[in-house]
């Protein structure tokens, strides 16, 4: 399962290529992603007139590939439809060549769905390789089919990087405690912001 193929910098290409790798030894493999923008089966005339150059070229890759039957597309899905195909996806891959603080890894993490992420960005500062992830390099296709194929071939493993993964993100993202720390953080600034206005007021003094 891969959050969004909407831009190149999600790199969907890269896991594409992944794919075509391991179907070698999974004929059988599946691709699930949202906010799809084409669709493979469609006019080539359609394709030109009306679809975005990176989709098109999306397509093509999946046609060269024969991924065909391998790829399910999906325009959008509600917050229980992504629940639900986290919960039934072997994989997570987050292969984006840029991010921040992605919410998709958390909640992949939430749900327990077994990582392969880019290190990119602040993703390293919510998992650890080996640990409650694995990391691939970016754009490194060959590797992060290896990685795939790791998880896909040892269960223990899936597992391990699971339960590491879920246990942060219930710390990460508990409710209580986020709500405290933004109360903390208002009250920061308000208490701030009154002293710097006592302190301008001491500037203009008023005389009775």
């Amino acid at each position: 399962f891969i959050s969004s193929v909407a831009e190149p910098i999600k790199g969907f290409h890269v896991l594409l290529k992944a794919a075509a790798i391991l179907k070698n030894k999974y004929s059988d493999i599946k691709i699930v992603a949202p906010l799809a923008s084409f669709k493979p089966k469609l006019s080539v005339i359609w394709d030109f007139l009306f679809t975005e150059d990176y989709a098109n070229y999306l397509k093509k890759e999946i046609i060269k590939s024969g991924l065909e039957d391998n790829i399910i597309l999906y325009k959008k899905l509600s917050a229980d439809e992504m629940a639900d195909e986290y919960c039934k996806a072997h994989v997570f891959s987050l292969t984006s060549y840029i991010e921040n603080s992605p919410n998709s890894l958390g909640e992949a993490m939430l749900v327990g769905t077994p990582s392969i992420v880019s290190p990119v960005g602040g993703v390293i500062s919510i998992v650890k390789d080996e640990e409650s992830s694995l990391y691939f390099p970016s754009g490194d296709a060959v590797m992060l089919a290896f990685q795939i194929d790791r998880i896909f071939s040892d269960d223990q493993l899936a597992v391990t990087l699971s339960r590491h993964a879920k246990t942060i993100a219930l710390k990460r993202h508990d409710i209580a405690e986020t709500t405290s720390q933004y109360i903390n953080i208002y009250a920061q600034i308000i208490k701030k912001h009154t002293e710097k206005i006592k302190l301008s007021s001491n500037d203009f003094p008023v005389n009775n």
